[in-house]
């Protein structure tokens, strides 16, 4: 089996940190997303991968190679944004009679092998990994019968938030005969635009239902949260190492290698990235920080506040909820 890893997108709602990377290059647990999106891939042995490249493709083409995990890796460019079929049709190429599509910037422990399986068991044309959600307003719903049939897509729809409902996890399998619906060199949206034409045409779009863990690391509070889960027993992608020097006290966060926690500082439930000097006195709580940040002493960073890479932030300052720092800027308050 292949499959196609959809990395093209800016990741416009987790800047500042992706001013200076691609999305599918933020890190979990001090690794890379497509580094353990391939590694999930190969261990249910896929071994070709066909990943799309837009925003900053040059920078995933150096940290992923050719091959990774046993996985050989060939790289499709857009000239210009393709959306999430128009990137598929640019790649037709590529694929098999069925082939699996999923975006890069999901953290997920799906089982792979028995989505194919439940694909080739109904003789679908599309299969749709589905999954339940509280608060569905930020996700597209799926409305199927009983028999797993698709009848329905509401994008974002204005629900209680009390309300759950079966959500389109954006992992599909997919007969190559779909692409004949999908315009070539034209922006193109499977959920907005393929399915819908499928749906008229009565071509059979079935649903697999899971309950394995699927996160869109689409805004910071989930991608913090992804983070603190790898100190989890358990979990499926492990913590990051410890920093090289700490000398404070680190409680219930992600410390990037190289990362330096000097004497009296404190961290709890946060994300630090890669060589980052965190002075004495400093406390963060609930917040994240890029790689090679600077923070000076008696620092308060909290509530959500951001800092992007390589910023320095200075003797005495308070970041708090919604602020946040762009990458390579002096703060001093």
């Amino acid at each position: 089996m292949k499959a196609i890893i959809l990395a093209g997108g800016e990741g416009k709602r987790l800047r500042p940190l992706t001013s200076t990377r691609p999305k599918p290059l933020m890190r979990v647990g001090d690794r890379t997303l497509l580094d353990i999106m391939l590694e999930r891939l190969g261990a249910h042995g896929i071994t070709s991968v066909a990943i799309t490249l837009g925003y900053r493709g040059d920078d995933i083409i150096r940290e992923i190679g050719d091959s990774l995990h046993g996985v050989k890796i060939d790289y499709y460019r857009e000239e210009k944004p393709l959306g999430t079929a128009g990137c598929v049709k640019n790649c037709e190429s590529f694929m098999e009679e069925d082939t699996l599509i999923l975006s890069a910037d999901a953290l997920t422990d799906i089982d792979f092998t028995a989505l194919f399986k439940e694909h080739k068991n109904k003789n679908a044309t599309v299969t749709l990994t589905v999954t339940k959600r509280q608060n569905p307003r930020l996700y597209g719903v799926v409305d199927f019968s009983s028999e797993g049939r698709v009848v329905d897509f509401r994008e974002k729809p204005q629900l209680p938030e009390d309300a759950t409902a079966w959500v389109n996890c954006g992992i599909y399998m997919v007969k190559k005969e779909v692409t004949r619906l999908i315009p070539k060199d034209t922006f193109c949206d499977f959920a907005k635009d393929v399915f819908p034409k499928m749906l008229e045409e009565k071509l059979p779009i079935s649903v697999w239902q899971t309950e394995d863990f699927w996160c869109d690391i689409g805004s910071f509070a989930e991608y913090r949260r992804s983070n603190l889960l790898t100190l989890s027993k358990g979990f499926f992608v492990k913590g990051a190492e410890a920093p090289t020097v700490s000398r404070g006290t680190v409680t219930d966060s992600i410390i990037g290698r190289g990362s330096r926690i000097l004497s009296k500082a404190v961290v709890k439930d946060s994300v630090v990235g890669r060589n980052t000097r965190i002075g004495s006195r400093t406390r963060l709580d609930s917040c994240i920080l890029g790689d090679g940040v600077t923070v000076g002493e008696n620092v308060s960073i909290s509530a959500g506040a951001v800092v992007g890479d390589f910023a320095i932030v200075g003797d005495g300052v308070k970041l708090t909820e919604g602020v946040y720092i762009e990458p390579y800027t002096v703060f001093m308050g």
